[in-house]
């Protein structure tokens, strides 16, 4: 994960629940262990859970699950992604690559267009955008905004995150570029710039229509970068209800009180392209991130989080191969002040593997041949290559921390000659 920038700072500080500053609020919501921001379209929820409830879906589901097993586990749904985010390393996936309808799990990328537009100053929390008719008569899940108000950014962005408006959606897209077709084709411009080449976004809101699909992939791509500032606003957005007008309505959210971990992000639902879900999960200091999609129920697309999350942090684990200028050895030098140089890591490197196979990772230094000075500070010297219990080959630069300038021609000839005795 990149490192938060502190030109987020001043933004954070600004940001109020309630009337009650974030820096009052920060560590209670930390200690509530119940952040798991998982919307869906309000009414197509409640429709959900009454219909799925008649059915006693729980031991429906488990007579299914009994009667399908691959693997290790079977999962209802027919895309899934598990990944460890410090390392990038996959550790599950399933038809992840495959095009599918991204079940309005694209807020995710309208929520992030908005966070780069005030991370580069472009907007404040309290720049106001108008609601056109068009984002009034949105339908789906909505926040209910007023025909003709003046809304300000900081409850657009907890009308989408937590009620998933449609309505507050549009209304970002057609300020922040003049339309919503606008806004989606920059949405798509910043998909291809994470490398989801094949991702393709038409609305601000994952309405399903025409010609809207997108590849697993670039969900856990949109939060690396401003992630703690996904987690920041979010972890202040933890009431199940949510006013902006008379009209709005609370959501109903049971995923929320799951005691995983979780602190985001998103779930989604359409009918073409079912129940999915955009997950983060932190437990011992590792953070995994879970994307699904395609599930049948809410209870389907619950039961596969918690078990390929559960999977995931029991059967894997992280090991810190060098941490960032930390010695790793020192390498020989010729023609220098020093004789030998320290070799360290300009960055952390840590492997995600198996717990039970940590024994069997291989790991050795190759520095490059004949090193002479001069040498700058921090350049590369060699390269740490690791072999997965799995063969997987993986190699990282490393590089001398310290300067060393080249001998005179007498300090030259007198080192050669100390070389002999």
């Amino acid at each position: 994960m990149k490192k938060q920038d502190s030109s987020w700072h001043p933004i954070i500080a600004k940001l109020s629940f309630f009337g009650v500053p974030l820096a009052h609020t920060t560590h209670l919501v930390l200690k509530g262990s119940m952040c798991l921001l998982l919307i869906s379209g309000m009414s197509g929820f409640h429709q959900a859970f009454a219909r799925e409830k008649k059915v006693n879906p729980r031991e429906q589901l488990e007579l299914r699950a009994k009667d399908n097993s691959e693997g290790e586990f079977h999962l209802f749904s027919p895309h899934a992604l598990l990944m460890d985010a410090d390392t990038g390393e996959v550790l599950f996936e399933k038809q992840a690559d495959e095009l599918m309808d991204p079940s309005s799990m694209s807020k995710i990328m309208t929520v992030y267009m908005v966070f780069d537009k005030l991370k580069r100053g472009e907007l404040s929390l309290d720049t106001r955008l108008p609601v056109s008719e068009k984002a009034w008569r949105m339908q789906g899940s909505k926040t209910f905004v007023e025909l003709g108000a003046d809304i300000r950014v900081e409850d657009l962005l907890r009308g989408i995150i937590v009620q998933s408006g449609n309505d507050a959606c549009i209304v970002v897209a057609e300020g922040l570029s003049g339309s919503e077709a606008a806004f989606a084709q920059k949405m798509n411009d910043k998909a291809i710039e994470l490398g989801a080449q094949h991702t393709h976004l038409t609305n601000a809101t994952g309405w399903a229509e025409p010609g809207i699909k997108c590849q697993l992939e670039i969900w856990p791509l949109l939060p690396a970068e401003p992630f703690k500032i996904f987690q920041s606003i979010i972890l202040t957005i933890m009431k199940q209800s949510l006013f902006i007008t008379e009209s709005s309505k609370g959501i109903r959210n049971p995923l929320l009180y799951a005691s995983m971990g979780a602190d985001g992000l998103k779930t989604g639902h359409t009918e073409e392209g079912g129940y999915g879900l955009v997950a983060s999960v932190v437990q011992d200091g590792r953070r995994l991130l879970l994307v699904t999609n395609g599930a049948k129920s809410i209870y389907e697309r619950e039961r596969d989080a918690k078990i390929l999350t559960g999977w995931g942090l029991r059967e894997f684990k992280n090991v810190t191969l060098a941490r960032p200028h930390e010695p790793l050895g020192v390498a020989p030098l010729r023609g220098g002040a020093l004789k030998e140089v320290p070799i360290v890591s300009s960055q952390p490197i840590s492997v995600t593997v198996r717990a039970d196979k940590v024994q069997e990772l291989k790991k050795e230094i190759v520095l490059k041949s004949d090193l002479k000075a001069p040498l700058v500070k921090g350049q590369e010297i060699g390269e740490l290559h690791v072999i997965l219990p799995d063969g997987t080959a993986k190699a990282w630069p490393l590089v001398t921390p310290v300067e060393v300038a080249s001998l005179s021609w007498w300090g030259q000839v007198v080192s050669s000659i100390k070389s002999f005795f």
